[in-house]
């Protein structure tokens, strides 16, 4: 197998727009205290290729995908890398320049779609993926995986009270015990040559990039950003190492309590100092890395063997079979709606609504409910009975604010004319100039064509998703794959979510009807992740078959072709 990696610095220069991340207009980029990479991991092997490239980055989205496929073509045509076989996976730091997103509401804070990020964004990833092809030789992948001690303070659950409606918790976890509630698996691909110089490795490990607050104004790489850089210093020879997430929904890495609140959220780390803070939980995860690495032996080595399939869905039409939803029936995916527990934010990592605003804001979501369920019956459209009813069963008791599918707020589509000011909040107002120019008409707030996708390297399985996945969601979703797949050919599952692209949270159907942060971020409705089995399954499926027999799939990233970028910006 010939291998290759590299590590390109893309950091955008760019002052005076918001990050990505915390999801407010007021975390302005002022300065820069740590360079942002893209890393680059480039498998070839009979003929076939795949590209694992991780970046310190917020989030993924269809638009980078779209750009760097189509740049990739452009520059380099000989390297056999597509839609189909290039994973990019964010490594979620919430301190990185934003506004890179075709679809609109993730630009809202910045504001707008800014074309100079996305060109450097994509330049970058491009750039480390040539590169690497550029650098492969022969070399081996090894894969080891081993459990982080339960008494290093790296991760915590921080949505509990959610945790422990899950089934799979006989005995409920006390907050003092929340380290307790997370996956402590780590989980490495090494990179060697053939005469066994370790050249790179990447990391996923479920712990959020919270470390640096919505209060600090610099670009920075966060937690994972740290770990990346003490392990490639700790080795020689321009060594590559990538820190990427595991099943980290409701994990933080914060546990003190912060009474001040002046970071905006109710805890931090052991430091006063927040850079501080994420080299301290940096630093773990990088000894437990080099740790985990140290014990790497020849038993781990993966075979021989290279394929890959990508799979796009429409995620707002789903109809599950009740054979993934526990026996329900009807039960389906809906156009995604985000909920007011989504805007109140993550009280341990950044809040976000103001605490008074929040009765208000879901007395006005229960009040449009029952307004909207009791003119039903008089509604002559059945289009608009349909959309209704669905809505309100596939979303069960979430307290809906923005149906970012159908471009609706608090029940209008008319938000230019929202009855609460701009000057009220700036988000508002951004949405309401948006509306006014006409870009809604163009695309919905956040991507409903979403890509899955699986990798087979050797014995190994990597099987991505473009949501961030909570701890029992991803457990629950290693599980059902492990039942489906040839273990004696399959020897190790790894599910890697915030890939690709981004919708959002996922959560199971019990934690979202305790309706905190991640469920309100659950934006396909309570029985999501019934779809992400069926999709998953049905994967698994064409992925058995010979690659010229499997279904092809929906081309999205052409439709963005003829995209007019102009009406995503915002001009005063």
């Amino acid at each position: 197998m010939k291998l290759g990696v590299s590590k390109i610095d893309f950091t955008p220069e760019k002052h005076g727009i918001a990050m990505l991340g915390y999801g407010v207009t007021h975390h302005v980029i002022e300065g820069i205290k740590t360079r942002l990479h893209a890393r680059a991991f480039y498998m070839e092997e009979g003929g076939k290729a795949v590209c694992i490239v991780v970046c310190e980055l917020g989030l993924m989205f269809n638009s980078l995908r779209h750009t760097v496929c189509k740049e990739l073509k452009r520059l380099a045509p000989e390297i056999p890398l597509g839609d189909d076989n290039l994973l990019l996976i964010a490594q979620h730091t919430h301190s990185a320049p934003g506004g890179y997103s075709y679809h609109p509401l993730y630009n809202i804070a910045t504001p707008g779609l800014q074309l100079d990020v996305l060109e450097i964004y994509t330049n970058g990833i491009v750039k480390s993926i040539i590169e690497a092809f550029n650098k492969k030789k022969e070399g081996n992948l090894k894969y080891i995986e081993d459990l982080v001690p339960t008494d290093k303070k790296v991760s915590f659950n921080r949505s509990i009270k959610a945790y422990n409606l899950n089934p799979e918790v006989v005995e409920k976890v006390k907050f003092e015990d929340r380290h307790l509630a997370v996956d402590k698996t780590m989980r490495m691909l090494q990179f060697s040559t053939d005469d066994e110089k370790e050249i790179g490795s990447i990391n996923w490990f479920a712990v959020h990039t919270t470390s640096i607050p919505v209060s600090e104004h610099n670009v920075h790489f966060d937690n994972k950003g740290y770990a990346a850089q003490y392990l490639e210093k700790s080795k020689e020879n321009e060594y590559v190492g990538a820190f990427a997430h595991g099943y980290s929904g409701d994990v933080t890495g914060n546990f003190v309590k912060d009474s001040k609140r002046k970071n905006f959220r109710t805890l931090k780390g052991p430091f006063e100092s927040n850079d501080e803070n994420a080299q301290f939980n940096g630093n773990i995860q990088y000894e437990e890395a080099a740790r985990i690495l140290s014990n790497i032996g020849e038993n781990e080595k993966l075979g021989s063997g290279i394929d890959f399939y990508t799979y796009w869905v429409d995620m707002s039409d789903i109809e599950i079979d009740p054979n993934f939803v526990d026996g329900v029936v009807n039960a389906k995916t809906s156009p995604s709606c985000i909920g007011v527990d989504m805007l109140i934010g993550a009280k341990s990592d950044g809040m976000g609504l103001p605490e008074f605003l929040v009765p208000m804001a879901r007395s006005v979501s229960r009040s449009i409910r029952m307004y909207e369920k009791r003119i039903l019956s008089s509604i002559q459209s059945q289009e608009i009975k349909d959309r209704l009813t669905r809505k309100y069963e596939m979303q069960g008791c979430k307290y809906i604010a923005i149906e970012t599918g159908l471009n609706r707020m608090y029940g209008t589509s008319d938000i230019k004319n929202f009855v609460v000011p701009g000057f009220v909040d700036d988000s508002i107002r951004n949405l309401k100039y948006f509306h006014k120019k006409g870009t809604f008409e163009l695309l919905p707030m956040s991507a409903q064509k979403l890509p899955f996708q699986i990798f087979r390297i050797g014995e190994l399985m990597i099987v991505s998703y473009p949501f961030e996945f909570t701890t029992i969601t991803g457990k629950r979703v290693k599980a059902f794959i492990e039942s489906k797949v040839d273990t004696s050919k399959i020897k190790h599952i790894l599910v890697s979510p915030y890939s690709n692209s981004y919708s959002g949270y996922m959560t199971t159907t019990e934690e979202y009807q305790m309706q905190a942060y991640e469920g309100g971020h659950n934006v396909f409705g309570q029985w999501a992740i019934g779809a992400i089995y069926q999709i998953t399954n049905q994967m698994l499926q064409e992925f058995e078959k010979p690659q010229s027999e499997r279904k092809p799939s929906i081309d999205v990233l052409s439709e963005y072709d003829k995209l007019d970028l102009e009406m995503l910006i915002y001009k005063e």
